[in-house]
């Protein structure tokens, strides 16, 4: 038996590692390089090219993803921006930075090699500019696309017995990528750099040897419009390398990384030339507010799977969708008491419309015309019926004018906008049996009250009762939630609660009824995304206790009693115990020996000092410095930016929500994301197992590992917020 189970245990453990190997070559990431805008003063949309790459669980570049569709999405806005996904083709220009430094003597050949080979299996649009760098800083080959002159370049380092000048020679080489493509904003831009070492004139002893700092790389890297990704290769094996640096240098930038030792130098250039050759392009129109967005790429593949990643764009305008195209709809026609026709008219973006015209025609021959230039939503015209016979059949069409005076034309580029045939019978009034039609415009969703939004309009035929909405979820294609007997407001708007929906993207099924309960009209509205909120945190224990023990008075009341029951024995026992001894015994009994005679004299004496005489205990609380501050210098939502807080009570909290210090608008942030501590008269900072890592001048941390700290430094928490403390 017992073999039996030992045997089932492996399967178990052969058979969760299969599944978890496969779930790791099937996992995809979407890494976003960086976000480009282009704004024209004539232009009503905004132009954003989002370039990025898919990469596997070990940020291996994926050179065919398999896309099926992709879409943005603003921050605060519904709007689901369709967007276009294709292989770029612009200019590529890419700075090669590699170490010379006297650490790299035993590995410049194979380093050489290597860079050398990659540049066989670069873009086709590239062209590379080489850097060497140690103390010095030198520019070997400006940008060409000639690879074997790149290649010649490369060969023709040396190595230097010298420092390693790291923050500088990148902070150069983005300068000059920068400098390339200037004149050409839609050429792409990326830095490589090679090190085995860190920023330092002497290996190994820390001193700087850069003058400017990583976070000013960071910052150069990341500029609006000026982004450019830094790829790092660092050789490993040494002592020296900063490979938490290197890759979250890669990170931030929007580049890759790849560390590997001396042996695996061609597969790391490698690896990183595939990334550049497995960029993507997403190309949006977008109708922002002027200011700063935060905003949503996803990336749909054909197995199903859903990839997305958020980014940030500045629009130096407000941008307004245009309106829609001018439509006239038929509203009634009905014979009024005198015998005239009575043409009702729906128009759509009646600010676009100078003049509207009507005629009545017999056979294609005109009979009456009538024009307005008072425009509005609805038309109504009066058509004389002097000329129309009892029973004859009859034609109207509708034309119309721009306000300069041109002809307006259709999709179809039709100058006549409606038509429509009738039987003439002033003997009743006749109601036209016309469709009934109901549009869905517009959709927010208002994800802090999780509420759906849907504003409704009609046309036409019988009158609406009340709609009936359901909400199908666009991955699984079954209707996750339905509500009946729904009436528009005031301003014509559906709310909807959506506090049973899950995350995902939705189609609405709109169904407007007539009084009876007969469908009268349908309409659909796709790409409805929601996110619901977090939910409430679980009630803490003490929360918990409160309400039993509210709940349950008399076992409160027990418990009351015990307690006071208890120090009043403790009182009594301690005074006969020092009564004997000279100690109480919440200090421990007193020596029943030979020597009591003298510890109990020893205690009288102590009793009688003065307070000045007496000894100090031998731990005394550390005395706390100056009072700390955080300040916020960067985040997503700027109403935030500068916001200062002095750490007066420890523990102290920073995340999104429930902390000391809340930093919303963010979704980097975890809920709680990292504390400061004072122990032992230092202070201490410690990552809260936060989603996207808190980081202390790149160094990312451990988590719930205390960190600690001195000076001024600045605090990264995910990509986009950054604080600064001051002790």
């Amino acid at each position: 038996m017992k073999r039996v189970i030992q045997i089932g245990a492996v399967c178990i453990m052969i058979a969760v590692w299969g599944a978890g190997l496969v779930w790791a070559q099937n996992a995809a990431e979407l890494v976003i390089n960086y976000p480009q805008v282009t704004e024209n003063p004539d232009a009503d949309a905004l132009a954003l090219d989002v370039f990025f790459t898919v990469v596997d669980a070990e940020r291996r570049p994926i050179a065919n993803p398999s896309i099926q569709s992709a879409s943005i999405q603003i921050v605060g806005d519904s709007t689901i921006y369709e967007t276009a996904v294709s292989k770029p083709d612009t200019p590529f220009f890419v700075a090669i930075v590699l170490d010379t430094s006297g650490s790299m003597g035993g590995a410049i050949d194979d380093m050489r090699r290597a860079a050398s080979q990659a540049i066989n299996g670069a873009p086709p649009e590239a062209q590379f500019a080489v850097i060497r760098f140690n103390e010095d800083i030198n520019l070997v080959r400006d940008f060409s696309a000639d690879q074997a002159r790149v290649q010649d370049a490369i060969n023709s380092v040396q190595v230097a017995n010298k420092g390693t000048c790291l923050y500088d020679a990148t902070y150069t080489a983005i300068d000059l990528v920068n400098q390339a493509t200037s004149s050409l904003p839609q050429a792409r831009r990326a830095v490589i750099v090679f090190t085995d070492g860190r920023d330092e004139l002497v290996a190994g002893e820390g001193n700087p040897c850069s003058r400017h700092t990583y976070s000013e790389v960071i910052n150069f890297a990341t500029m609006r419009n000026a982004n450019v990704p830094v790829h790092t290769i660092g050789l490993s094996g040494g002592q020296n390398v900063n490979e938490i640096e290197l890759r979250n240098l890669a990170r931030e930038t929007g580049g890759l990384a790849a560390i590997g030792d001396q042996a695996a130098l061609a597969d790391s250039f490698r690896q990183i030339m595939d990334g550049l050759k497995s960029q993507w392009l997403a190309s949006a129109q977008l109708f922002p507010t002027q200011g700063e967005h935060s905003a949503t790429l996803t990336i749909n593949l054909q197995d199903g799977r859903s990839l997305t990643e958020n980014f940030t764009f500045i629009a130096s305008r407000d941008y307004f969708r245009p309106p829609e195209p001018v439509e006239l709809s038929l509203d009634s026609l009905r014979a009024n008491e005198a015998g005239n026709l009575v043409l009702t008219l729906d128009v759509t973006s009646p600010q676009l419309v100078g003049q509207v015209e009507v005629k009545v025609l017999d056979g294609g021959v005109e009979v009456s015309r009538q024009a307005t230039t008072e425009i509005g939503a609805v038309l109504s015209f009066e058509l004389p019926a002097a000329d129309l016979e009892l029973g004859g059949q009859y034609a109207i069409e509708v034309t119309a004018d721009n306000p300069d005076g041109a002809a307006i034309k259709n999709d179809k580029n039709e100058t006549v906008l409606l038509e429509h045939s009738f039987s003439y019978d002033p003997t009743v009034v006749v109601e036209e049996s016309l469709v009934t039609t109901v549009k869905i415009e517009p959709v927010r969703v208002d994800e802090a009250n999780e509420l759906l939004l849907v504003g409704v309009k009609t046309q036409n035929g019988d009158p609406i009762d009340s709609y009936a909405i359901g909400l199908v979820n666009e991955q699984t294609k079954l209707e996750d939630f339905h509500v009946d007997g729904l009436r528009p407001d005031a301003a014509g708007m559906l709310t909807v609660p959506l506090a049973a929906l899950g995350e995902g993207s939705y189609t609405i099924l709109l169904e407007a009824r007539a009084a009876d309960g007969t469908a009268v009209a349908t309409a659909e509205y796709e790409d409805v995304a929601y996110t619901p909120p977090p939910p409430p945190a679980p009630p803490s224990l003490f929360a918990r206790l409160s309400v039993a023990l509210t709940q349950y008075w008399y076992i409160t009341l027990l418990i009351v009693l015990l307690v006071v029951g208890l120090i009043v024995w403790l009182m009594v026992r301690s005074r006969q115990d020092k009564l004997i001894t000279g100690t109480p015994v919440l200090q421990g009994q007193g020596i029943k020996s030979a020597a009591q005679p003298q510890a109990l004299h020893q205690t009288m004496l102590f009793d009688q000092a003065s307070s000045a005489d007496k000894p100090t205990g031998a731990k005394t609380a550390a005395k706390r410095p100056s009072q700390p501050r955080l300040r916020i210098i960067q985040t997503i939502d700027h109403t935030l930016i500068g916001q200062d807080v002095a750490l007066a009570a420890f523990p102290f909290t920073v995340g999104r929500e429930g902390c000391d210090l809340n930093i919303s608008g963010d979704g980097r942030v975890s809920r709680r994301h990292l504390s400061i501590n004072f122990e032992n008269g230092r202070y201490f900072l410690t990552d809260l197992h936060s989603s996207n890592g808190t980081f202390v001048a790149g160094q990312k941390l451990a988590p719930d590992a205390p960190f600690a700290l001195s000076g001024s430094v600045r605090i990264d928490l995910g990509k986009f917020t950054a604080l600064e403390l001051t002790i």
